[in-house]
């Protein structure tokens, strides 16, 4: 896990630069993926230098994961299980298996489509006054972020008669073969943020806000909404 590690390097950066008002604030809170028609949840860490009275410049390091299950059989629910091959298990245990019953009966993760973003962004920050304790916050910024990606892209429907492995097996039934496709890569994109701050003490607040990703590389899109609690270092 990288973000860990990231922490620990901003939190020291950051007491460096206490003179200076800065502010650090984690947050949590969930993840869409539009294009996959997935979602998950949102994990960073944000860092501000105030720039100005009402502006500041903002760091934000974060993952995004997002898990959904599509191109499943359609009667997947109510099968539960299938005799299907996997990468881990391309045929069954018994060497001389000639049934359908041979094959291991799997049953698909919940999730067959995972993506996961590990994101770096440079953000302009604004923060307008509402009233003596609480603030509204816009963004906007560039994103640089890795990305590792795990799709089901079909199934292929296997006939017994024609299939043969290195046993050699003949299952006297067709299966299935679930086809994945992954990916690692790097993506570039903007952000664009809207949230509300509000001051609990000199030093702490909370934070609520929403936050929509798009990389025009890949063409996809991510959003977020997230709520955090930060300190004035």
């Amino acid at each position: 896990m990288k973000l860990p590690y990231t922490i620990i390097l901003l939190f020291t950066f950051a007491m460096s630069l206490s003179a200076q008002r800065t502010l650090l604030y984690p947050e949590f809170g969930y993840s869409q993926n539009w294009n996959k028609k997935a979602g998950g949840y949102a994990l960073s860490l944000n860092f501000q230098i105030k720039t100005g009275e009402r502006e500041a410049i903002g760091i934000e390091i974060g993952q995004v994961y997002t898990e959904g299950a599509w191109l499943l059989p359609n009667d997947y629910v109510e099968q539960g299980n299938y005799n299907i091959g996997t990468v881990d298990q391309p045929a069954p245990l018994q060497q001389f298996a000639n049934s359908r019953s041979d094959f291991p009966a799997l049953s698909l993760s919940s999730a067959t489509d995972r993506y996961f973003n590990f994101n770096f962004a440079l953000k302009q920050m604004w923060m307008p006054r509402l009233g003596p304790k609480s603030e509204l916050l816009l963004g906007l910024g560039a994103v640089f972020s890795f990305r590792e990606e795990k799709g089901l892209v079909k199934w292929v429907e296997i006939n017994g008669s024609g299939v043969q492995d290195h046993a050699p097996y003949f299952p006297d039934e067709p299966f299935f073969q679930p086809i994945y496709q992954m990916d690692i890569y790097w993506d570039l994109g903007a952000m664009l943020e809207a949230g509300y701050r509000y001051q609990l003490s000199e030093r702490m607040f909370l934070q609520g806000g929403a936050k929509a990703f798009y990389f025009p590389p890949s063409g996809n899109w991510l959003s977020t909404a997230t709520a955090a609690v930060g300190f004035w270092l």
